[in-house]
């Protein structure tokens, strides 16, 4: 991993000279206004007549309104000054182009003797598999259809052990599968779902794994409520052998009010702090919901993403502590953004050298081959995957990625 300087060299000069001029030009309306012992380019205007009461006239009283801002915009440039400048992370490999599959999403399966990266291909309709540790490609599966192994738009992957679940927007339905054999096992939700985009899964206490699928259902000409009141789907769901059984647990999203869902796609959940994190690409925001269904009143990232809210992804320290990553997807300035697990305040936004436009993201923290801490894996304007260590992480920002507590 290299990181690139020169955009912190040259933004940290920029401000730099920003807050001189307006250090100066401060200083300069302040004595305008209550005199100074260095000369001025216009002395006169200090020499104004006082009204009764001590107070200035309208000259003087503008000049103090001047000062006062150049000095706002002081403080303004020196609170700039202090953010913390990206990290630019270069690619230690990319997966080989696949034309015309329009990759949407990756996740990583460790086996016992390799480890993927799968990605769905909406246009293409089918899945590609890379080796995770060189990204060279293994093989396709699938087809156009609505049989087993057979898609209609599969954009949403999740894999949790040999589990793994894609969602297919136009076949309306999850279809799972057992790796490494990619053995179909069954489908779910093709009475419910209407247009499901992202997927989160996670084991809970009991040995069952909760399903959530975000549900991008078009508004125009249904019931405005009824629609939005079903953005997120819940399921319960028990995998024994090559059997599966499931139950639609919850249904929800706010029809009203700030935590209403418009257009949502990735969703990813943290159970040690009961949040489920829902990005909401008409309000470029992440909207913070509990695991239950309600809305927290927590909104992330308002005005910050420049693009699309896509891909999420937690990196953990232990149960309570770790880094948010939510994709700011654009074709210019595709950007990342840290949030803290815990406090969910802002800490820093990181970018790829080359990775561009990007939709789904995967993290995983197991080690495979030379990549001790595992890696991380994004998009790349549709075509393929960029793959970065997270050691690199860990080297350029230990003091969120380094698990200090």
């Amino acid at each position: 991993m290299s990181q690139s300087r020169s955009f912190k060299t040259i933004r940290i000069k920029f401000l730099d000279c920003v807050i001189c001029i307006l250090m100066s030009v401060s200083k300069w309306t302040y004595s305008l206004s209550y005199g100074s012992p260095f000369s001025l380019p216009y002395p006169h205007i200090l020499h104004t007549k006082q009204i009764t009461g001590g107070i200035a006239n309208s000259e003087t009283y503008y000049l103090k309104r001047v000062s006062r801002l150049f000095c706002s915009l002081f403080f303004l440039a020196l609170i700039a000054s202090c953010e913390k400048p990206s990290s630019t992370f270069n690619e230690i490999y990319f997966t080989p182009i696949q034309p015309g599959d329009e990759l949407d999403s990756p996740a990583v399966y460790h086996g016992n003797d390799e480890a993927w990266i799968v990605v769905t291909g909406k246009d293409g309709d089918r899945l590609s598999v890379y080796d995770a540790n060189s990204g060279k490609k293994v093989r396709v599966i699938g087809s156009k259809g609505d049989g087993f192994s057979q898609f209609a738009y599969p954009n949403g992957i999740w894999i949790e052990d040999d589990l793994m679940i894609i969602v297919e927007r136009d076949n309306h339905r999850l279809q799972l599968f057992r790796l490494p054999d990619f053995e179909p096992l069954g489908f779910i939700g093709e009475t419910e779902l209407a247009k499901p985009y992202g997927i989160n899964v996670l084991h809970d206490s009991e040995g069952q794994l909760d399903v959530f699928v975000t549900d991008s259902e078009d508004v125009k000409g249904r019931d405005l409520v009824e629609v939005h009141g079903r953005r997120i789907r819940h399921w319960k769901l028990t995998v024994e052998g090559d059997a599966i059984s499931h139950t639609l647990v919850n249904t929800f999203g706010d029809i009203t009010g700030p935590g209403m869902l418009y257009e949502v796609e990735s969703i990813f959940a943290d159970r040690q702090h009961n949040r489920l994190m829902i990005a909401d690409e008409q309000e470029n925001v992440i909207k913070v919901y509990t695991m239950d269904g309600d809305f927290t009143g927590t909104i992330l990232a308002k005005g910050r993403f420049a693009g699309d809210p896509e891909g999420i992804a937690l990196y953990k320290c232990g149960d309570n502590y770790g880094v948010w990553i939510f994709t700011d997807q654009s074709h210019d300035g595709n950007r990342f953004h840290l949030f803290d697990r815990k406090s969910l305040k802002y800490l820093e936004t990181f970018t790829m050298s080359q990775t561009t436009n990007t939709d789904g993201i995967w993290l995983t923290q197991k080690p495979m081959g030379k990549f001790i801490d595992g890696i991380f894996c994004a998009l790349n304007d549709d075509k393929n995957v960029g793959v970065v260590s997270v050691s690199s992480f860990k080297e350029a920002m230990p003091q969120f990625f380094r698990c200090n507590g």
